[in-house]
């Protein structure tokens, strides 16, 4: 049996002195033993970048498998960066000052493992940590704009989706989402990714389903079924024409709102 890491690493809006997320997912056999992700460095800082992100996601891991004890176990970390592969692999020098002291450490690590190798793989095959590090990213836009952190799921399985509970009926949920001061408290710097300001409506099935399409081109999805809690709301994209982790986050942020406009109306909810 193998253990398989994929790791990924992003800086947006820019690289370097962005927002540095880090994300790592590890499987036996092709089953999800563990997976995470988070921020890599502090935000808008000479510290945040995508190679500092990259390298966090593989210590990450390591760190996980050490900590579990299945350091004996044949261990292949695969990657999209060819530079950080190439650099643990030996083959390319390491120059960058921000990322020296992480591949000593990396490779001081690596050492603990009596077989292990690392693996360069186009971005097509390393989706699920490419979405991981969207997610931290998307969790920092939530929190740093204000709204209230959830954790609504989010995967990626050729497009991104995400799901949370409302604690409302689906003709409440809907009613809001198309309510105009409510999408102004979500929209705004999002405003070119997500409708109403953007975008054209395409179906509109009401308490059940919207969808539009953004400038971009891509099709975005919205549907609500009744659950136990409420409505259960999903918002993925379809046709993707370009996903961004920005995007990711405006549909964050717009869960956020949701919920939070709910919660104050809940009985008992403080005012």
């Amino acid at each position: 049996m193998t253990l398989s890491v994929y790791f990924d690493g992003l800086c947006q809006p820019k690289n370097p002195g962005g927002v540095a997320t880090y994300g790592f997912l590890i499987k036996r056999d092709g089953k999800l033993l563990h997976e995470d992700c988070g921020l890599a460095a502090e935000p808008f800082t000479e510290g945040a970048t995508n190679n500092v992100a990259e390298y966090t996601g593989v210590l990450k891991a390591l760190e996980w498998i050490l900590a579990q004890g299945l350091e004996k176990e044949p261990i292949v970390v695969r990657g999209d960066s060819e530079l950080a592969i190439r650099q643990l692999r030996g083959e390319y020098k390491v120059k960058a000052p921000s990322i020296v002291n992480l591949f000593v450490k990396a490779r001081e690590m690596s050492f603990r493992f009596p077989s292990l190798r690392f693996e360069w793989v186009p971005r097509e095959q390393n989706r699920e940590a490419d979405a991981l590090t969207n997610r931290a990213y998307a969790q920092y836009q939530a929190g740093g704009s204000g709204a209230p952190r959830i954790e609504p799921h989010i995967r990626y399985e050729g497009r991104y989706a995400l799901e949370t509970e409302i604690p409302a009926a689906p003709a409440d949920v809907f009613q809001a989402l198309t309510r105009a001061e409510l999408m102004k408290r979500w929209s705004g710097r999002h405003a070119a990714a997500l409708p109403p300001e953007a975008g054209s409506a395409e179906e509109i099935v009401p308490d059940r389903r919207l969808s539009f399409r953004t400038r971009a081109g891509t099709k975005i999805e919205i549907a609500l079924t009744p659950s136990a809690a409420g409505t259960r709301l999903r918002c993925e994209e379809s046709e993707i024409a370009t996903p961004t982790a920005g995007t990711t986050a405006a549909y964050l942020s717009m869960l956020s709102s949701l919920r939070a406009f709910f919660e104050t109306k809940r009985p008992g909810a403080p005012s």
